[in-house]
């Protein structure tokens, strides 16, 4: 059974860890920094590429307002307002994303967030849809990968808990070299 890379990675993508944001346990009733910010869960993804390819880390968060026909001039601006929310709160994301080969003796991509001023400016814009779910989020670190299984892991915190649904993954770069 011959399976497509895209396919399986929108499955991947799709079966990801989805995992709320953890709210820091507060001690004395004020906050240190450590403690205002919002745990995204550890990923540990393992994917398995069947091509060489070029690929690029994505990060994705759950649209609160999906998008539909017919929309009224409000819904409109709602989505616009929403966009550039998704935008700010995964530029405001700290932690580190690696990738490695599944025998941990090559990292493939290291990123650590939030990126470094002008990195940002090169960021593609991703949208995904699945069941009624949508996501919109980013790619970035763009590398040639080669056959063989990787292990994704991440530490990722927010000073906000506005969205509290992100997935990461790897995502194949078509159509561009």
């Amino acid at each position: 059974m011959k399976i497509n890379l895209e396919e399986m990675i929108m499955a991947l993508l799709f079966m990801m860890l989805v995992t709320p944001l953890a709210l820091a346990a507060e001690s004395d009733g004020t906050q240190t920094e450590a403690q205002k910010r919002h745990q995204v869960s550890n990923h540990h993804i393992v994917m398995y590429i069947n091509e060489p390819h070029l690929h690029e880390l994505q990060i994705l968060v759950k649209r609160k307002h999906p998008y539909h026909n017919g929309w009224t001039l409000q819904e409109q601006r709602r989505a616009f307002a929403e966009n550039q929310d998704i935008v700010n709160f995964i530029r405001t994301l700290k932690g580190n994303i690696t990738v490695y080969t599944n025998d941990k003796k090559k990292n493939i991509i290291d990123i650590s967030l939030p990126l470094q001023t002008g990195m940002d400016s090169g960021l593609s814009a991703d949208y995904f849809s699945s069941n009624g779910n949508e996501w919109q989020g980013t790619s970035f670190g763009r590398t040639e990968i080669g056959v063989g299984d990787y292990i994704i892991t991440s530490e990722l915190y927010s000073g906000s808990n506005e969205y509290n649904e992100v997935m990461i993954g790897l995502v194949g770069v078509y159509g561009d070299k």
